[in-house]
């Protein structure tokens, strides 16, 4: 059995449901006997959005079936959750709104693994895969014809065999390495292929999945599949291509 002991107001507001708030009480169990667990639940029965405590002050919002919501899962400070909760946005997001309008960050030449250009910044820089649609030849067939009974479990098939081959896009790793994203290009350098990017060349920009940044390039049939945190690649893309237009 066990007994809740009132507890106190975690979040003035729920970031779930925007309306009851969120507080945490300790529940005994057994009697205290097995001692006690806090639970941090948001007081609207309709809601029931469950936290629980991580480090450095910190709340997650645990997944339910009950409701869906982006933030599920998702680690923020209680300074962050109550911003949510009054219509804002995690730091995460805001910092990412100014990436997308051309707020980006500059790493500093000595740590790159590439040779800036003249009058060239670089944004970005990590590991990442970099897939490619290959076509691949699949056979298949079949058998036709009738078939006569010669003994019991035996059977003779008159006719022939007739098949096909067909051709499919598959996707296939072709190797991994260091990205750099500057205000003029994409550079791949892997350890058996390389390829630039000219920013002005990128034509598409699609998110399959999240782990899949598809970059379609102007004059190229195949498109790049860049496997990294999709949305916050392509986020730093669109904000340099934004300056680069900016700057003509």
């Amino acid at each position: 059995m066990a007994r809740e002991i009132t507890g106190r107001v975690v979040l003035e507001k729920c970031p779930v449901c925007r309306r009851a708030p969120v507080k945490s009480v300790f529940v005994k169990e057994l009697f205290g006997i097995l001692g006690t667990r806090e639970k941090i639940q948001c007081q609207n029965k309709n809601c029931g959005a469950t936290f629980e405590r991580k480090e450095a002050g910190t709340l997650r919002l645990i997944p339910s079936a009950r409701f869906v919501n982006r933030y599920e899962g998702e680690v923020l400070t209680i300074r962050e959750w109550r911003r949510i909760a009054d219509g804002g946005l995690s730091d995460a997001e805001e910092q990412l709104a100014k990436i997308k309008k051309g707020e980006l960050p500059t790493i500093p030449a000595e740590q790159l693994d590439i040779i800036l250009k003249k009058g060239e910044v670089a944004h970005l820089q990590g590991t990442v895969e970099y897939w490619e649609e290959r076509m691949v030849r699949r056979h298949a067939g079949s058998f036709g014809g009738p078939s006569f009974r010669i003994a019991k479990g035996v059977y003779w098939r008159m006719g022939r065999y007739s098949g096909s081959s067909r051709s499919y896009p598959e996707l296939r790793h072709i190797d991994t390495g260091n990205l750099v994203l500057t205000s003029k290009r994409l550079v791949f350098t892997g350890e058996l292929n390389s390829f630039t990017i000219p920013l002005a060349k990128i034509a598409s920009l699609k998110m399959n999945g999240k782990s899949d940044l598809v970059i379609n390039k102007e004059g190229k049939s195949k498109p790049f599949h860049i496997i990294c945190n999709a949305e916050f690649l392509k986020v730093f893309i669109l904000g340099a291509v934004s300056n680069l237009n900016k700057n003509g």
